[in-house]
């Protein structure tokens, strides 16, 4: 009876097996890096439209402004305060927005924030007064260099940056002011921002 031969194990053809394992697996990591790390930052790349550059242009008639927070990377704006004590006082923001990607941008929407006022009397009555006096008669919008009102559907080109005014003025048409519409103090107006809402121009 004869017996049978056993297989030998051959050591090159499964050392060859475990390279191109080996190989195929990095192929993989290698795409997936790809795919998840240098495609999202092209992808980054394609789309960048932010704002540049905010400063606090004017704040006249003794009007008290601070500054405005640039949210990383974006076209919101926001975190600043602007205090009154009489009218006719102004405070405008001088605020750059650029396209730095390779797509032309399209505005779509503004968001202005809801001004909310807070006076600044010692007197609870005379406070509260005042801050329903201001936040009647505040107004609060975006306007590009010509003043003219910024709205959606406005082109924002690539490698372009455009300039825009972010007004906001307390009482602006009444140079005579009744001595029932003079303020007995300071009121601070807050929850002031701004977002532009860009889509891709189709």
């Amino acid at each position: 009876m004869k017996k049978k031969n056993k297989k030998e194990f051959n050591f090159e053809v499964a050392g060859i097996n475990v390279f191109l394992c080996l190989l195929v697996m990095c192929l993989l990591i290698i795409l997936i890096y790809y795919f998840l790390v240098y495609k999202n930052d092209s992808n980054e790349k394609i789309w960048d439209v932010h704002f540049s550059r905010v400063i606090n242009k004017e704040c006249s008639y003794e009007a008290v402004c601070t500054t405005p927070t640039i949210y990383t990377d974006s076209t919101s704006t926001g975190d600043y305060t602007v205090e009154f004590s009489q009218a006719n006082q102004k405070a405008i923001y001088e605020i750059d927005v650029t396209n730095d990607g390779l797509v032309d941008a399209e505005i779509t929407d503004i968001v202005l924030g809801n001004p909310h006022c807070k006076g600044n009397s010692s007197d609870p009555e005379k406070a509260y007064n005042d801050s329903l006096l201001v936040c009647e008669k505040v107004k609060y919008s975006l306007l590009d260099e010509d003043f003219n009102k910024v709205v959606p559907g406005n082109i924002l080109k690539v490698g372009e940056r455009k300039t825009y005014q972010l007004v906001l003025t307390y009482n602006d048409n009444n140079y005579f002011v009744s001595e029932d519409e003079r303020l007995s103090d300071t009121v601070t107006v807050r929850n002031l921002n701004l977002t532009i809402n860009y889509n891709q121009v189709r």
